[in-house]
């Protein structure tokens, strides 16, 4: 049986004692909270027996913030050695993405955006230090792998939710008109780049004429520091399928637009095939001079013989067009 101090001891071993990138109580906490999540959405199972309580400052495991808490609020050191045999290898692999996506933020911001969050928001309600129940991590987290996002919960979600189910029945400027006031209320808030996906997803759900246009519209306009922090958020854990393939064409294409399509070279190199399809087919609409070159490159240097054809069948259309 894996205990959460085990996590909280790799965390440690394998990310602790970095001058810049300190890891206090609060931060170690909150790692743990969305490493148990997002090992829910993948394995459908929990990843430590302990259980995760409620606190004010957020998701605490009482027993990992005890063996801690003589540091306060100081940088916890780095331990000397770690049975690294203790945890399997794929759940390594899964707390080492875990730590790409959320080991970037400071402990007070992972603090604010599980605070934004419905596991913590919907325990706290019931009184300080409630148990914050497995089933409702499981179902948060899993709705965040999905496409399809999940019920709304706080009320920037509702808000979000209640102008995009009108997109069905709009046209012209009225759409455009709508399409500001859901970018204007997520500019607004305090947590963009989660209700940036929230939109887009949303946006990409409903049976309407153009909605990747209009996911990939809504995007561009949240600009390019957004749109950087939503995929540095989603590269690590959100592995492309077929529920999500559109999700990642809008957030390339989105990239394109934003950077001149410089910053879709990150994905070219994917080891996910559906990223690198979604890359082509992004490039193919861009059809600016850096993505035509970067089509020629993926078109000889790809290592899917499929992927290398779907370039250059495309450079010959864009080239007879």
């Amino acid at each position: 049986m894996i205990w959460a101090s085990d996590i909280a001891s790799y965390f440690l071993w394998k990310f602790g004692g970095q001058p810049d990138d300190p890891i206090s109580n609060l931060k170690l906490q909150k790692l743990l909270y969305y490493a148990q999540g997002y090992h829910f959405a993948k394995f459908d199972e929990s990843l430590f027996a302990d259980s995760i309580e409620a606190w004010l400052h957020g998701p605490v495991v009482r027993s990992v913030y005890k063996q801690y808490s003589s540091n306060d609020a100081a940088p916890i050191p780095r331990p000397d050695s770690f049975d690294i045999g203790r945890i399997p290898e794929h759940t390594r692999s899964l707390l080492d993405r875990v730590y790409q996506a959320y080991g970037q933020y400071t402990a007070l911001k992972l603090r604010e955006m599980t605070h934004e969050e419905p596991p913590w928001l919907m325990a706290y309600a019931e009184g300080e230090s409630s148990t914050i129940s497995n089933e409702s991590i499981r179902a948060f987290f899993k709705a965040r792998l999905r496409t399809t996002p999940s019920v709304a919960y706080t009320p920037v979600e509702t808000r979000i939710q209640t102008y995009s189910q009108q997109y069905p029945r709009s046209f012209g400027r009225h759409r455009e008109a709508l399409r500001e006031v859901i970018s204007r209320i997520i500019r607004s808030s305090r947590y963009r780049t989660r209700y940036l996906g929230y939109a887009t997803k949303l946006i990409l759900s409903m049976s309407i004429e153009g909605p990747i246009d209009e996911a990939v519209a809504l995007l561009v306009s949240s600009g390019p520091d957004a749109m950087r922090e939503l995929v540095s958020e989603t590269l690590p854990l959100m592995p492309p399928n077929e529920d999500n393939g559109d999700y990642w064409y809008v957030l390339i294409r989105a990239m394109g637009f934003l950077g001149k399509s410089s910053e879709v070279s990150q994905f070219v190199g994917s080891p996910y095939v559906r990223i690198r399809e979604a890359v082509v087919s992004a490039l193919g609409d861009l059809r600016d001079d850096y993505s035509l070159e970067l089509l020629r490159t993926i078109s000889s240097t790809d290592r899917s013989q499929f992927i290398q054809r779907m370039a250059t069948e495309l450079l010959q259309e864009l080239s007879m067009g």
